[in-house]
């Protein structure tokens, strides 16, 4: 099972490559409170703000690298591309598929997609989600594989629990109503955590068969599931490495697998609430979220102006030394640089 990671939030190529304007004024503010209060000289403060920003600049400019680096990793999907018959691109659109898999906030873009309509419409990639609908701030990056079914399904979600969810974790950022968990005995429920439409019970145990619970626990274990509409969605918080052959197989064994039960599955599938055959009553097309979007972006404020405050006292360590009663005295003396 994949080692367990955190999350990957973090800011967008752009505001990187800015440097985050929180960050830059609590450092500098955590510079000049101390200065201003020991009576630095005017050059000293100089020399502390320009560290400061440097240093910050630095910073974002590594980063930057970092991430035009990793999505200009092309040779990797390329090849698995080809590999497998499908087409890959860069940069895309939000597949359909994908477009209410990752509830309300669903704006963004993909990277690295790989596509196939041989046999039934597959996608596989990476989804940078932003924290906000205003398409600024920053981006969650999601490693998804998604596949159509034969026919519209209740929406019924799988968060992976325990060590080892994910290729990154469970999808805390669009949690369902707690009253719609339905717990089942054994395995499957220490694997995931099965959510399902009020009144859509029986249904959900229709749909996951014994065999296809025992496929999903070994061959998706770890990953966060979800049927939605007509289409099924397999998905964590980390984005897709192509260079991992092992990931890259487990992928596709769960598309020969899983898919193909699930595919079978949805084909006999009838909700005999809708009004139209092949269609799901409205009670049962979408679960019932609690989406907390507001604490997301405070948390991570304030992990910035933390930072922040962190590079200031570095930098006001290595200028002045460890003993904040010996600054005032240091500023005053002649500085060797």
């Amino acid at each position: 099972m994949p080692e367990c990671a955190r999350s990957t939030f973090v800011p967008t190529s752009f505001w990187a490559a800015l440097f985050a304007p929180t960050l830059t004024f609590v450092a500098v503010f955590g510079c000049w409170v101390p200065a201003v209060l020991l009576n630095f000289p005017t050059d000293v403060l100089d020399q502390l703000d320009w560290g400061v920003l440097g240093g910050g600049l630095v910073i974002s400019y590594l980063y930057f690298v970092y991430r035009r680096r990793r999505n200009g990793w092309s040779i990797a999907p390329s090849r698995v591309a080809a590999a497998h018959e499908m087409t890959w691109e860069a940069t895309a659109p939000v597949p359909q598929l994908l477009l209410d898999a990752f509830g309300p906030l669903n704006n963004g873009t993909v990277r690295n997609l790989l596509s196939s309509t041989t046999g039934g419409e597959l996608r596989i990639g990476t989804f940078e989600r932003f924290s906000a609908p205003n398409d600024e701030g920053y981006v969650q990056d999601w490693g998804f594989l998604g596949m159509r079914l034969a026919r519209s399904l209740p929406n019924i979600l799988l968060l992976a629990r325990g060590e080892g969810s994910g290729f990154g974790g469970g999808d805390a950022a669009s949690a369902p109503v707690g009253s719609q968990r339905l717990r089942l005995e054994g395995d499957f429920d220490d694997a995931f955590a099965l959510y399902c439409p009020k009144g859509y019970e029986t249904d959900a145990l229709y749909l996951l068969t014994p065999d296809l619970m025992a496929l999903l626990i070994d061959d998706a274990g770890g990953l966060s599931v979800q049927l939605l509409d007509d289409a099924i969605v397999f998905y964590s918080p980390r984005a897709i490495d192509f260079r991992d052959a092992a990931l890259i197989e487990r992928l596709f064994r769960i598309v020969d697998e899983v898919g193909a039960k699930a595919l079978r599955g949805s084909a006999r599938y009838r909700d005999d609430r809708a009004a139209e055959a092949g269609t799901v009553a409205a009670d049962g097309r979408r679960l019932r979220r609690r989406i907390p979007r507001w604490p997301t972006l405070v948390l991570w404020y304030c992990a910035n102006a933390l930072f922040g405050l962190a590079i200031a006292a570095i930098a006001l360590v290595i200028r002045l030394g460890p003993d904040p009663w010996q600054w005032a005295d240091r500023a005053q003396q002649p500085w060797p640089f």
